[in-house]
């Protein structure tokens, strides 16, 4: 580890510092709003997307109406993102009570766009809707780096 010693001790300087301190509580705080964080682990959207799309065409070839058609790619991701999982009989099946809140938000939202009743646009679309939250300006949304 001989290349190591030139920076460790302003590493360890650094971490201990009260800057550094006051940078982790906030990342913290940060990170417990998060009440959905993905579940993919190290392989992220990239290689997982191709995963989704496959079954969602299988399900279709097998002439089975998939409960999420009509939804956005992007909000199809995110709920796949936190381990929904289309059935056989095309149900998406969300594994707990926040996952199970936030299909039905999700549902509802698009049923309403579909009845006329909710006009969707880019930073207010369905998915935002049923979140509850605005659209962080200026960012691209929906999209992983591939590497």
């Amino acid at each position: 580890y001989q290349k190591l010693t030139d920076y460790w001790d302003e590493f360890v300087n650094w971490k201990t510092s009260q800057e550094a301190r006051e940078v982790s509580t906030l990342n913290k705080a940060n990170s417990a709003l998060n009440k959905l964080p993905h579940r993919l682990g190290p392989s992220r959207y990239a290689k997982n997307i191709p995963k989704w799309e496959e079954k969602e065409e299988q399900l279709c070839q097998a002439g089975i109406v998939v409960e999420i058609d009509g939804w956005g790619t992007r909000t199809k991701h995110y709920a796949y993102a936190r381990k929904a999982q289309l059935s056989d009989s095309g149900e998406l099946v969300a594994l707990g009570p926040r996952q199970q809140e936030l299909k039905e938000k999700i549902t509802e939202a698009v049923s309403l766009a579909r009845q006329g009743k909710y006009v969707p646009i880019r930073e207010k679309d369905e998915f935002t809707l049923a979140l509850g939250m605005k659209e962080h300006p200026g960012r691209t949304r929906g999209v992983g780096s591939v590497p």
